[in-house]
């Protein structure tokens, strides 16, 4: 059976690996993402908003490396990078808040996961003009 909190990752490393970005901005840290943009050379910077205190402590726990910055609230200028993950928010409306917000604005690649969540769905088609949706079960959106 697979992970379903892994299923982004085949279309992030697509994305990592044909566009090479240099700064990552992860919205909710991952078991499996934060590792895989600390596995690339490339990635120069990575900064982290994550709002779960024991998330964010064993997320600095397990990763030291000077490349990554943790934050525990904040909405950086999504222009300041190159890719951005949103997976945070413990419920549907905080991940809502952070997709309005980063869409809301000039942005990078942006990749949402669980996709197929309707509330998402909703923000990507009012605020995004292209979508690209994935059937990674669940779903990936990559937004241009």
């Amino acid at each position: 059976m697979r992970d379903p909190y892994a299923s982004h990752l085949s279309v992030l490393t697509t994305l990592l690996n044909t566009y090479h970005p240099e700064r990552v901005l992860e919205y909710g840290s991952g078991k499996y993402s934060t590792p895989l943009f600390l596995s690339r050379r490339h990635i120069k910077k990575l900064t982290v908003v994550e709002q779960d205190l024991v998330w964010r402590q064993e997320l600095v726990y397990n990763n030291h490396d000077p490349r990554m910055t943790v934050l525990a609230e904040g909405n950086p200028s999504p222009m300041n990078y190159d890719l951005i993950l949103i997976d945070d928010g413990i419920t549907s409306e905080q991940r809502c808040r952070t997709i309005r917000a980063v869409l809301s604005r000039r942005h990078p690649v942006v990749v949402i996961h669980d996709a197929e969540v309707e509330e998402y769905r909703e923000l990507m088609d009012e605020l995004a003009d292209e979508v690209l949706i994935y059937r990674t079960g669940p779903d990936t959106a990559v937004i241009l």
